[in-house]
């Protein structure tokens, strides 16, 4: 059981955009029970990927005068594996009184968690009332469970592998605080008591992207709904049967595809067009999602002399290339997110009536986030019309460092070229983009909390420490992180390994509220505990780097009284 505590580590709880959501099952028991409904099986956080943990509690409910039990259950091992079983607290009181432990076994190939059993020292403390006898730490099988394609964290995951699994009743022993006798009728308790997972249903959840970026008149526009997030019954998702389409041009459609293409058309002028195009999406059920909308800017391609600044198509993101489409296209466009030392490519495309033109001189300007002039430069097209201009966002060495330069920044390109309206001198013509500079994926604030994430900042030796983690992305796309978080005790020793949410997906522009538990173990040094959550692209041993700096919150171990 010591080497499965090392693993005692749990995600519980997401919030998304400060939703909060937070799932419960309760076991079935039957109606002849002697107690009112003495036991409990409840999860506060069904996992929402192979590989990910959750927290399975074995409750009572309204015992008189426990003095010990034992108790162990059995679980579906092809979805499931068990990583460590603790006391849950209720018979210890929270690590106030002493106990004795009775060790029972794991068996992740059959499915069987063995009687674990524990025993007050001191019969006159035995306990009345209702709370955790066991804390388990779950895993969803890496191996075996189907792969996570929700695109929502946070929305209803199918955890069908749980539904009726049986509850062994020669595996519950409630035992009178006189040590001799059950506090009730072992078959009158849970016998073939089961536990499922029952979520309140919920509505499904629209969502759609739609490329390119940049729309233009009279072109094809790619609309892609496959990120909405289905519907659940209480039980199972239910799938999306009717996507409702609004493009904001008098175009409605109802379609059963998540993928459909449109073109947006009308008679010049304007040559600029706002369309608000609006998705809800319908499960078998008949639930309806609220709608989702978006505003899709269209514009007439140039005529004429035209010249448009972009920045790469291509971005890095270690360890490989992945596609941008926020590369501000288009006249006036903003570009994606470039962090400190970053590389920056501006491409600018000088075209005649459409056709690119050679052997142009372009001038290129930059100003930071308080408008200074960073850069001033010039560069020749070449035989398609395009002039590159590159260079490295700075990182200053000196306080306040990289975050003095987060915030807006822009760039201008000018090309000078002869009109042919009469009048005898060249006209110049500019584009101009803007684009944020940050760390991109960041981590705004950590907390340690209880359970239910309300503050917390003293903790006995042996309780769950859970650290709250505040995390925004301020990219224009979608980027995937690895968070961690690590406790130590007054000694500076990290207690138990890390919490690790592995290639989180992260939405663009969205904020999210993850909180994670970390077993605090009883050979802690008592004092200033510290807590520190990280962001990373990766895992460093898989070469994976820092999305942005570590962020620290300290917290009071107390010894167990």
């Amino acid at each position: 059981m010591k080497g499965n505590k090392m693993s005692a580590i749990l995600a519980i709880l997401l919030m998304l955009s400060g939703a909060l959501f937070v799932p419960r099952a309760f076991a079935q028991v039957p109606a002849d029970a002697v107690e009112s409904s003495p036991l409990t099986i409840n999860w506060t956080y069904p996992a929402h990927a192979p590989g990910e943990t959750f927290n399975l509690y074995i409750d009572v409910i309204n015992v008189v005068d426990l003095f010990s039990f034992q108790a162990g259950f059995r679980f579906n091992p092809t979805a499931l594996q068990v990583v460590s079983v603790a006391e849950g607290g209720f018979l210890s009181n929270n690590g106030a009184d002493l106990t004795l432990s009775f060790p029972g076994y794991i068996d992740n190939v059959g499915g069987v968690v063995g009687a674990y059993g524990w025993s007050l020292t001191d019969t006159t403390k035995a306990k009345t009332g209702s709370g955790h006898l066991l804390a388990v730490v779950m895993r969803i099988n890496p191996a075996l469970w189907p792969p996570y394609t929700n695109g929502f964290p946070g929305g209803p995951v199918s955890m069908a592998d749980l539904t009726d699994t049986n509850m062994d009743p020669t595996e519950l022993i409630l035992m009178h605080k006189d040590g001799a006798s059950e506090i009730t009728p072992l078959t009158a308790n849970i016998r073939d008591g089961t536990f499922t997972l029952s979520v309140s249903p919920a509505n499904p959840v629209a969502f759609f992207t739609y490329l390119p970026v940049t729309v233009y008149k009279d072109e094809v526009v790619h609309f892609d709904a496959s990120g909405s997030t289905q519907g659940w019954n209480g039980y199972a998702n239910v799938p999306i049967v009717n996507y409702h389409w609004d493009f904001g041009d008098g175009t409605i459609v109802d379609d059963v595809d998540a993928l459909i293409d449109h073109t947006f058309t009308w008679v010049s002028p304007p040559d600029i067009m706002t369309f608000t195009v609006t998705l809800t999406v319908t499960d078998a059920d008949g639930r309806s999602s609220a709608p989702f909308s978006r505003d899709i800017t269209a514009q007439v391609r140039p005529t004429g002399a035209a010249i448009d600044l972009q920045t790469q198509r291509w971005r890095y993101q270690d360890p490989t290339l992945i596609v941008d489409p926020f590369f501000g296209e288009g006249l006036h466009v903003a570009a994606d997110l470039f962090r400190p030392g970053e590389w920056v490519q501006l491409f600018a495309y000088v075209s005649y009536n459409g056709d690119g033109v050679q052997a142009q001189l372009i001038a290129y300007e930059v100003h930071d986030n308080n408008d200074n002039i960073v850069l001033t430069g010039t560069a020749i097209t070449n035989a398609d019309g395009w002039a590159l201009y590159e260079f490295r966002i700075p990182w200053p060495c000196d306080p306040p460092g990289p975050t003095s330069l987060f915030g807006t920044w822009s760039a201008i390109v000018t090309w000078e070229v002869g009109d042919m309206s009469g009048i005898p001198y060249a006209k110049t013509i500019n584009d101009t983009i803007t684009f944020q500079v940050g760390w991109g994926i960041w981590i705004k604030d950590i907390d340690t909390t209880d359970e239910f994430g309300v503050h917390k900042g003293d903790f006995f030796k042996s309780e769950l420490v859970y650290v709250k983690i505040h995390i925004q992305n301020d990219y224009m796309m979608a980027r995937l992180a690895t968070i961690t978080a690590v406790i130590y005790d007054d000694l500076m020793v990290p207690i138990n390994t890390p919490a690790v949410l592995t290639d989180y997906n992260l939405m663009p522009g969205q904020s999210y509220v993850l909180m994670v538990g970390i077993h605090l173990e009883k050979w802690a040094f008592v004092g200033t505990g510290t807590a520190k959550a990280n962001a990373f692209t990766k895992l460093p041993f898989l070469s994976g780097i820092s999305w942005c700096p570590e962020v620290t919150t300290t917290f009071i171990i107390k010894k167990t009284p």
